[in-house]
């Protein structure tokens, strides 16, 4: 089953870069699938709020 969800979840973000890249007009860093999406950043952000920097 999990198995199933990891092919689900390339299929979909195979899917996701494929669509930026077709609309994403003159930005070499998007068509070639360099971007961050909110659920990617929200991670960040809560590991960033958790590190201590002293």
């Amino acid at each position: 089953m999990s198995q199933l969800k990891a092919s689900k979840r390339s299929e979909r973000i195979s899917k996701a870069r494929l669509l930026v890249a077709r609309f994403s007009r003159g930005n070499v860093n998007l068509q070639r699938g360099a971007y961050v999406t909110e659920q990617q950043l929200q991670e960040r952000k809560k590991s960033v709020l958790a590190h201590s920097f002293t």
